[in-house]
């Protein structure tokens, strides 16, 4: 009997993840530019991480051959992704539609906790797709939505250890391998998925606390030793430390900085930063959600009240350094509780009423990416250039200090060196780097999206071509965009 009633159980939850799943897929397939229905040019960061994964399915070595500012996790991601499909985003798609399906299951597993019905349950989470992907924070599938995944299963075990008798010990490996898999996709949210950490952690101060501690640091081991080994074979596992962290750091830092914030301590400038943050109205309307549900939450609750309420503001305030307004979507989880207080008073009873609230969240999410995503502001590929680089599969690819773009895609074109795009904030030395690969001929094709970009690092064209490119391609309309190869078939 009990057998069957386990069964029984797990079946429900299977249901319940391959419905929100479904959610995921219709949701996605309107909004994210990775479906069938966008073209390739609607990408930011998502071109430059499916680079560098595509480069290490092709058997380059991860910060040796080509570098970036994100872990070697979301690379993985991207390099399955691109093994699904060789010359477009439509596996990542899948990927993301699988990843947004779990997400939504922790979701609802969360609020499960706390509402015992489960249409109100589904509600909440059906009701969380606009916070996942409100358009504010939210215009392109990025590091913060893989993340976002592990962000939530914390939140899930936090809740569980915190607000009710569950206290197994798979718990806290599952919390460390969680803050691990953030470390190894962008090292910041592990920090703020540190704050849950803290959080389960101070609660049981007075019960086997050390043995606790351990099981995380046992969770975030466990995760972690197969890169370490990996990147250990592999002769890279300096360059890892010095590129993800110690070079991502200081490009930060820089990117971010002023010259004329110099003089500032760094406390004084963080201040600063939460001044600038505040006047951004999306984010002052967001911290506005998240106090009030942390204030709303204590009602549904009999102890440890107000921790969500800290909780939530910690990840929030670490979210305030560097802040881009997509960095705030992995605050998103939070909103869950004062959804949760919102649900709890409601005296609806018909299923009617759950279903209505559910689809005009789903209209709501959908038509906002469609009336206030700015889509022609993203970065866009010329789609000539492109069918050119693809006539040479997988050639070597440099932009001419710029962004990754993604123009190499429809020809699985690679890397041609670790700084074959120019990031945010790079040091004297990644330029001059970068500057050494464009003139070294190493590239099959070097792609300049803007020769302003040339003046500003002292580099002409006349430079370019005395190494052996020439001219391939150049935009009627934007005389300042060429495509130079070395290849004389073209």
């Amino acid at each position: 009997m009990k057998i069957m009633k386990q069964f029984l159980k797990n079946h429900r939850n299977l249901s319940i993840w391959v419905l929100l799943t479904g959610i995921a897929i219709v949701i996605l397939f309107f909004i994210s530019p990775d479906s069938y229905i966008n073209d390739m040019s609607r990408r930011v960061d998502s071109s430059w991480f499916y680079m560098c994964g595509k480069a290490w399915m092709n058997g380059l070595v991860p910060y040796v051959d080509f570098a970036d500012s994100k872990g070697p996790l979301l690379w993985l991601i991207y390099g399955i992704g691109y093994l699904l499909c060789h010359t477009s985003y439509h596996g990542i798609f899948w990927i993301s539609c699988l990843w947004y399906g779990l997400t939504y299951f922790y979701t609802y597993k969360t609020a499960r906790i706390f509402l015992p019905d489960i249409r109100q349950a589904l509600t909440c989470t059906v009701l969380m797709t606009m916070a996942f992907f409100c358009p504010w924070f939210h215009n392109e599938i990025r590091a913060e939505d893989f993340a976002l995944l592990f962000m939530v299963i914390s939140l899930y075990e936090m809740c569980r250890l915190v607000w009710t008798s569950a206290d197994e010990n798979y718990r806290y490996l599952v919390l460390g391998v969680c803050f691990s898999a953030l470390l190894l996709i962008k090292f910041n949210i592990a920090a703020m998925q540190a704050v849950l950490i803290l959080a389960v952690l101070a609660t049981s101060l007075r019960k086997q606390f050390v043995r606790k501690v351990l099981l995380c640091a046992l969770g975030a081991v466990i995760f972690l030793l197969p890169f370490i080994v990996y990147f250990l074979v592999k002769g890279n596992l300096v360059a890892f430390f010095q590129e993800y962290f110690l070079r991502t750091f200081e490009t930060a830092s820089i990117s971010y900085v002023h010259s004329d914030s110099g003089i500032l301590s760094r406390a004084i400038l963080y201040l600063r930063e939460w001044y600038c943050v505040l006047a951004e109205p999306q984010i002052g309307a967001l911290l506005l959600l998240l106090v009030l549900g942390g204030v709303l939450f204590p009602h549904c609750i009999q102890k440890n009240r107000y921790l969500l309420l800290i909780v939530s503001l910690g990840v929030f305030a670490l979210n305030i350094r560097h802040h881009i307004l997509y960095y705030f979507t992995i605050c998103s989880p939070f909103l869950l509780f004062l959804f949760i207080c919102i649900i709890q008073d409601s005296k609806r009873k018909k299923n009617m009423g759950y279903i209505i609230i559910c689809a005009a969240s789903f209209l709501i999410a959908i038509s906002s990416h469609y009336l206030l995503i700015n889509y022609p502001a993203k970065e866009q590929i010329d789609s000539i250039p492109s069918e050119i680089i693809a006539q040479t599969r997988k050639a070597t690819l440099v932009n001419a200090f710029d962004h990754e773009t993604g123009i190499g895609t429809l020809g699985e074109a690679l890397p041609a060196g670790k700084y074959w795009a120019r990031q945010n904030g790079s040091t004297e030395q990644m330029d001059a780097e970068h500057r050494d690969l464009i003139l070294s001929g190493k590239a099959d094709f070097v792609y300049i999206r803007n020769l302003e970009n040339l003046r500003q690092f002292n580099l002409t064209l006349e430079e370019i071509k005395e190494v052996g490119y020439h001219n391939v391609y150049a935009d009627g309309d934007n005389p300042n965009t060429l495509l130079l190869t070395n290849l004389s078939d073209l």
